[in-house]
């Protein structure tokens, strides 16, 4: 299962954030509710290729 964190809360949170993704969970943070911004290279994959 996926966890889709808003940026405020995962700061908030960091630390279960940190202790889901080392267990294996898949976390995804937002900003204002949206992807960051669009993929660049080397970067972190699009939010459609984020799979649970």
């Amino acid at each position: 299962m996926k966890a889709v964190w808003q940026l405020q809360e995962a700061k908030a949170r960091f630390s279960e954030m940190v202790e889901r993704a080392l267990r294996g969970e898949p976390q995804l943070v937002l900003r204002r509710g949206k992807w960051p911004g669009p993929r660049k290279p080397g970067g972190p994959p699009s939010p459609s290729g984020f799979r649970s």
